[in-house]
């Protein structure tokens, strides 16, 4: 024969599937504009001291494949015509530079660096039509993701 739960029924908060029996009796999260926020706000200290924060790059098939450093890399490039130059003034090896610049040049369809082998000028890299625009691209993704991040931060820190 099959026992009967004894237990008495318990209060669970049915918005948040919670049992409020077993939680503490922590005051109620202040009403703000800000519905994002307001569940937190109990738990913060002092207003205007809290930021949000955030790193911002493009993945292809797991791994990283374009952000900040690829942007400075290609830029460095195109200014210097040199892979080993933009290498060095962003003090990075050369072999780290070659891979990221292979890396990228796998995962698009089209090269954003074309590397010409040294002649009686010594060769150079060109970086590509597709590049620059890609790296525009990059440019406007990272405005709106600072507009969202400093967004967040005036919310974070509102009354």
């Amino acid at each position: 024969m099959a026992k009967a739960n004894t237990r008495p029924a318990s209060k669970t908060d049915p918005a948040t599937d919670v049992n409020m029996e077993s939680t503490s009796k922590a005051p109620a999260p202040s009403k703000t504009k800000a519905t994002t926020v307001g569940s937190i706000r109990h738990l913060l200290k002092d207003q205007g001291a809290y930021s949000v924060k955030g790193s911002l790059w493009m993945e292809f098939g797991g791994e990283r494949f374009f952000g900040p450093g690829r942007v400075e890399l290609l830029e460095r490039i195109e200014q210097s015509g040199s892979i080993s130059q933009a290498a060095k003034q962003m003090r990075m090896s050369y072999k780290k530079a070659w891979e990221m610049i292979t890396q990228l040049n796998t995962q698009s369809k089209r090269p954003l660096v074309i590397v010409q082998a040294g002649g009686q000028k010594g060769g150079g890299s060109v970086v590509t039509d597709e590049a620059r625009e890609l790296i525009g691209y990059h440019k406007r993704l990272r405005e709106r993701f600072t507009a969202f991040l400093e967004n967040e931060t005036k919310i974070l820190n509102a009354e």
